[in-house]
């Protein structure tokens, strides 16, 4: 194997160049950094990737060594921004020779990752967003001619439907109704995403093993921003719980005692609405606005939110919510002194 000559030159503004040979193409490449340190840490990656055959005309480049790649020279990449997004983009395509990042392929894996989440298109539209700060990186250094993304759509749509907030009086009023509508099903299922302020997915997933009634705390698992996060149960959410009937490994069961799913729940508050037409138009997202709006309206703090809510920025929550005011964690459950 032939040496790559790597040279580094200061220039006159007191920055440092790197320049080399690119073997693949015969093109000479130029980097500036601000200090010799980040050029001197280049250089020794332009020779270690040389020496692993990265950049020889008949080495195999893989997308998994080229994120690797991409995150040591651009440490604040949105690529990472959701990590759930992340680590599914990985294991579908660490294995990858770059070449064959085709825009067929990544349209076929998007499709795939929407229906199997239900994704809408403007959550579609946020994804190819995040994995662009990684294919626009590999059009710049110029390891694809262009962007695969570039080629595809998702359609926005009508502006977003706008939020419902019910008061802690709406929300009691609700949850008496259902608990005369479907005591064993929907009503315990609302009961914990009012209590809890978590995702419907979140609750839908939860465990058995995942409820605490020790320390009363719940362990919601790979949410949405791909951590874990614990929430202290209120004493009447305890208390329902607790009670609650254990005829699966699933908290949350149908009447044939299978696993809730979404679109079971979906039809159940249908009906839920149909037999009680008077009240808002509420969906369940809202009362996990309606948690975040109670909780602020009665003193506690936008960090605190961030904490509940498991938002993976303090910005989202304050984008979200930040015309409230803020107070305590003491007791999450808005709803606890009715």
């Amino acid at each position: 194997m032939s040496e790559i000559r790597v040279s580094i030159y200061e220039k006159e503004d007191g920055t440092y160049q790197v320049s080399f040979i690119n073997p693949l193409d015969q093109k000479r490449k130029r980097h500036t950094f601000k200090t010799k340190e980040e050029a001197d840490r280049y250089r020794n990656e332009i020779i270690i990737q040389h020496s692993k055959g990265a950049l020889l005309p008949s080495g195999k480049r893989y997308i998994g060594h080229l994120l690797q790649t991409h995150l040591q020279r651009k440490p604040s990449s949105r690529v990472t921004e959701r990590k759930n997004i992340f680590e599914a983009f990985c294991r579908a395509f660490n294995h990858f020779e770059v070449e064959h990042l085709s825009k067929d392929a990544l349209d076929h894996w998007l499709s795939q990752l929407q229906t199997e989440n239900g994704y809408t298109d403007r959550n579609m539209s946020r994804i190819k967003s995040q994995l662009n700060h990684f294919m626009s990186w590999l059009v710049d250094e110029e390891i694809l001619s262009n962007n695969p993304l570039d080629r595809i759509r998702f359609k926005i749509g009508a502006p977003k439907r706008a939020r419902v907030i019910l008061s802690k009086y709406e929300v009691k009023a609700l949850l008496d109704q259902l608990k005369a509508h479907s005591p064993k099903v929907l009503f315990p299922y609302v009961f914990t995403i009012v209590h809890t302020g978590a995702r419907r997915g979140e609750v839908q997933k939860l465990k058995w093993e995942d409820v605490d009634f020790e320390t009363a705390f719940i362990h919601f698992r790979k949410t949405k921003n791909g951590e874990d996060r614990r929430v202290r149960m209120s004493r009447i959410l305890h208390e329902l719980l607790e009670s609650h009937p254990r005829t699966s490994e699933h908290v949350f069961v149908d009447e044939e005692g299978k696993p809730l799913h979404r679109a079971k729940i979906q039809r159940g508050i249908a009906r839920f609405k149909k037999e009680y037409p008077d009240q808002k138009d509420w969906k369940c997202h809202d009362l996990r606005h309606s948690f975040a709006y109670n909780f602020l309206k009665r003193g506690g703090e936008m960090y605190q939110l961030k904490a509940l809510l498991g938002h993976k920025t303090i910005q989202m929550t304050v984008d979200l919510y930040g015309n409230l005011k803020a107070g305590d964690i003491e007791n999450p459950s808005p709803y606890e002194n009715w």
